[in-house]
């Protein structure tokens, strides 16, 4: 599944897992970052040096470095060579990894594949709830929207009404990106649905 989206809107995305993944690579042991950290943090800055991708390098002995470099610019190379990132130089003849379309798509899938709606530490007592409303022509697309609210753990009230108590603006929005949605997924915040005891049974929730 193709998802259209450009830089500028996976950036905002991306954007509070820069510094998580960052972190991680600081305190990595692992030689290089894995190929999934790799676009996701490009996706989230557009481009990046090497000194950033593998900060492990400052620790290490010159030779040891200039190893570990070699391998990682092979490793780029690879990803490079399935049009995933591009590959520049700056003027100290050091790498500079851009991420591509192509790229982009693989850190949607998997963004898009790993996201979950978090629970508050308090409900605040309040429902979203996301209508949509997609063509008899897109039968599969409609499908397969129905299949990823149920994973993210919306309750069906109807074929096209899903419930969820905790707030999921956001991942409703890179949902209506993925599937171009856009005017026909419709998200509201509810202080109150008709006969609910059993949605917060459903939810394991009560009411102050």
């Amino acid at each position: 599944m193709e998802i259209n989206i450009d830089l500028e809107k996976a950036e905002k995305i991306f954007a509070p897992e820069k510094e998580t993944i960052l972190k991680k690579l600081s305190r990595t042991t692992e030689k290089y970052p894995l190929t999934k950290d790799v676009l996701v943090l490009l996706a989230g800055v557009g481009f990046l040096s090497l000194a950033v991708l593998m900060p492990g390098l400052a620790k290490l002995a010159a030779s040891a470095a200039r190893q570990e470099r070699g391998n990682f610019r092979r490793r780029l190379k690879r990803l490079e060579q399935r049009k995933l990132v591009k590959i520049s130089y700056d003027v100290k003849g050091e790498p500079v990894v851009e991420i591509t379309q192509n790229g982009l798509q693989q850190a949607l899938h998997y963004k898009f594949e790993e996201m979950e709606i978090k629970k508050p530490r308090k409900w605040d007592g309040k429902w979203r709830v996301v209508i949509f409303d997609v063509p008899e022509g897109k039968k599969r697309l409609r499908d397969r929207l129905r299949e990823k609210l149920k994973a993210l753990g919306f309750y069906s009230l109807n074929k096209s009404v899903f419930v969820h108590p905790f707030p999921c603006f956001d991942e409703i929005e890179f949902i209506r990106q993925v599937f171009l949605v856009g005017g026909e997924v419709t998200y509201l915040v509810a202080e109150k649905i008709e006969n609910d005891p059993h949605l917060l049974t459903w939810f394991g929730l009560k009411r102050n």
